[in-house]
């Protein structure tokens, strides 16, 4: 469900990064937008799941350096936090880690021993995703579908082709996803839009980004007034197929 005004643009992630890359070209450092985002994120995982216990899962590039951000947000807030996390790669996610002095542990040691907290943050990997994940990624996240846990995801669930929309292996569904300055395609179709679960978008100062598609209402059918006649609404002629193939055309 897309909890954002109708019009609003539809990005692919091609297009998400050029408007983050302008909005650096025009003087806004890439951290500030990570910390925008982490900002936004962490005011909607409260409204979503106020005060508790959180595990963030943070990955080896941005979307984990979100991860880390919003980890600091939340501890801030009185929440217990543990980061479970990949070596950092990218030099955001790095600068990001260091900036989380809470409870650190490996991924795949952590949740082979660990008790998952009833709120999971995902920030494993993002929308620059395009192959299968490894085989311990997967694990991890076969183990967290068999548990009962809230789950949050940064930008959109790890697993997920957002140009497309598909998936790769066997994703952690989202309860709420947290979409960094638009909705992108994989959230409105194919398995995203079903593992997405609520979109909410976090503005993260982009300003107007051009874009090709955009998100319309549903259509809205005036109401038949109370004495309406079948007869009186028009005629249809449906005309079927050859036998035994016109299934389309009775429904």
């Amino acid at each position: 469900m897309l909890i954002t005004p109708d019009g609003s643009p539809i990005l692919t992630p091609a297009a998400m990064r050029a408007a983050e890359a302008a909005a650096v070209a025009a003087g806004t450092p890439a951290a500030v937008l990570m910390e925008r985002a982490a900002a936004a994120a962490a005011l909607a995982i409260e409204r979503f799941a106020p005060g508790g216990e959180a595990l963030v899962l943070c990955g080896p590039g941005n979307n984990g350096g979100d991860g880390y951000a919003v980890a600091r947000r939340l501890e801030a807030s009185g929440w217990q936090v543990k980061v479970a996390a990949l070596p950092a790669v990218s030099d955001l996610a790095k600068a990001m880690a260091g900036r989380w002095h809470g409870e650190t542990v490996a991924l795949t040691v952590a949740l082979a021993a660990t008790r998952p907290a009833p709120l999971i943050v995902d920030a494993l990997f993002g929308t620059g995703l395009t192959r299968p994940l490894h085989g311990e990624v997967e694990a991890v996240l076969d183990r967290l579908l068999t548990m009962a846990a809230t789950v949050v995801a940064l930008d959109c669930p790890s697993g997920i082709d957002m140009a497309t929309g598909a998936r790769f292996g066997n994703p952690m569904a989202a309860d709420l996803t947290v979409a960094f300055g638009a909705v992108k395609i994989g959230h409105v179709l194919g398995e995203g839009r079903r593992l997405s679960g609520r979109v909410v978008v976090a503005d993260i100062g982009l300003g107007a980004t051009a874009c090709d598609l955009r998100l319309n209402p549903p259509p809205r059918l005036q109401p038949l007034a109370a004495t309406v006649h079948k007869f009186a609404r028009g005629h249809l002629l449906v005309i079927e197929g050859l036998p035994g193939q016109g299934g389309g055309a009775r429904l």
